[in-house]
């Protein structure tokens, strides 16, 4: 899932970014997490979710200040992936769905189960659906397709099996 975010990405509203796959913001946005000056306290998950995004470092400086800041420094903290012209935010959005959803779909699905694995502490992860996840590209008529498709130069026609 790719988040597209324009204009104020606040509290929920960066929540809700963060649990998508990839973010791309237009140069005029604007992040803030803001519990501090709303006198509210910040669940674990939350504060989890920034710090699997942040360093600790800029998570205690945003939970503590409450202050807003751009989409440049958003990249730069790997809050967003990429950060393009206001009026370029939807085609680019589109192309960089269009460029995923050109690659083999089982391939795709496989390394979202993969990474989220690793992301977890060791003893947490499943390392047998990771295999399963692995096992069921390698054995799938897209991977067939996309070695067929290499070696004769041209682009793979991937069908999800």
């Amino acid at each position: 899932m790719i988040a597209r975010i324009s204009g104020f990405c606040i509290g929920g509203g960066l929540e809700l970014a963060l649990l998508c796959d990839l973010q791309i913001a237009s140069d005029r946005s604007v992040f803030a997490v803001t519990p501090a000056k709303l006198g509210i306290g910040y669940k674990l998950e939350d504060v989890l979710l920034l710090t699997e995004n942040l360093s600790t470092k800029h998570a205690k400086e945003l939970l503590f200040t409450g202050r807003r800041f751009p989409a440049e420094d958003a990249l730069r903290w790997g809050l967003v992936n990429r950060i393009v012209p206001q009026g370029e935010l939807d085609s680019s959005v589109l192309s960089y769905a269009r460029e995923i959803s050109e690659n083999a779909p089982l391939s795709v699905a496989a390394l979202k189960t993969v990474i989220a694995e690793a992301a977890k502490e060791e003893s947490a992860r499943d390392v047998d659906a990771c295999r399963r996840a692995v096992a069921e590209c390698d054995a799938s008529e897209d991977r067939t397709e996309g070695q067929n498709a290499f070696a004769e130069k041209r682009a793979p026609n991937f069908e999800g099996r």
